[in-house]
């Protein structure tokens, strides 16, 4: 279900009514509109249709575009009828009508291609997106992308060939020339080297004041090579597209990708929603506010 804000509207083209929040316009020229509509109505963040031929009968819509002119329509009555029409008042139709379009867009369906198929059609309403959020933490595939997977694994080689190869092959240098020393050296009785990985260093033969003890044994170990991580889990995460009887099976990749194209058009709406507000605020004249046209530049 697409959430959407704003305020409360209606209108009735047969008696040519307008009614937004508690300021109603009557007279309100209604041409352009359905003839056999009988009634438009937006309340708790969604709207109404009500025809002459279904009556009782109500159809829901969310993109408040066709009716944008309407508005026009009754800001202009209401600025010519005598009645108390502030610049405050216009300049909230206007702002109310921009965040109903920017609530609408973000939530619109997004054409998001996986592996199992193409083109696929999926919902990006708040309720569906939230849902998709909790299946992305808690879900049977791993939270490490198989892309950050790479990289690590990329580093991990870096490391082994880098640092470990080239300290074992120190390591072995260093070790045969431990075996092959041929002069003595003055070492205290209690003096030793201490290796990393344990044993100590001794020369070969005894200096005098020496213990006499011989080569020792203490050679360098080579290091372990790092094994690489695993990428994520086997299991993927089950997401149906818009008219999907089942759903398809998306990798952890594929998910995370759906849900940065739905984050990225959201933030370029909100960027022109913020401008669009901005612009309306900047206005100075009812005249102006009216001119001004919400539905354009998205």
């Amino acid at each position: 279900m697409r959430i959407v804000q704003g305020f409360s509207w209606s209108l009735v083209p047969g008696v040519q009514v307008m009614l937004v929040d508690n300021v109603n316009a009557n007279d309100l020229d209604c041409s352009g509109l359905p003839s056999n509509l009988y009634m438009v109505e937006w309340r708790e963040g969604r709207g109404e249709t009500e025809t002459t031929d279904a009556p009782g009968l109500r159809t829901t819509f969310t993109d408040i575009s066709p009716y944008a002119p309407y508005f026009q329509r009754f800001m202009t009555v209401k600025s010519t009828d005598g009645s108390v029409f502030s610049l405050t008042q216009a300049k909230k139709i206007q702002t109310d009508l921009i965040t109903c379009l920017f609530d609408d867009k973000r939530q619109a369906p997004i054409t998001y291609s996986v592996a199992a198929q193409a083109n696929a059609v999926w919902s990006a309403n708040d309720t569906d997106v939230a849902a998709m959020s909790l299946q992305m933490v808690g879900g049977t595939g791993s939270s490490v992308s198989t892309s950050l997977v790479s990289q690590i694994n990329a580093m991990i080689d870096a490391i082994n060939s880098r640092i470990v190869a080239v300290a074992n092959a120190n390591a072995g240098q260093f070790n045969v020339m431990n075996a092959n020393v041929t002069y003595a050296m003055p070492l205290l009785a209690s003096t030793s080297f201490v290796l990393v990985g344990g044993g100590n260093i001794n020369p070969k033969g005894a200096s005098p004041g020496t213990d006499g003890r011989g080569p020792g044994s203490g050679n360098f170990g080579n290091m372990t090579t790092i094994a690489h991580i695993g990428g994520p889990a086997s299991g993927t995460m089950p997401w149906s597209p818009i008219g999907a009887t089942a759903p398809l099976n998306l990798s952890s990749d594929e998910l995370t990708g759906l849900m940065a194209q739905i984050a990225a058009r959201r933030q370029g709406l909100l960027n022109t929603r913020n401008s669009k507000t901005a612009a309306v605020a900047a206005l100075t004249t009812i005249p102006a506010v009216i001119a001004y046209s919400v539905t354009a530049g998205w």
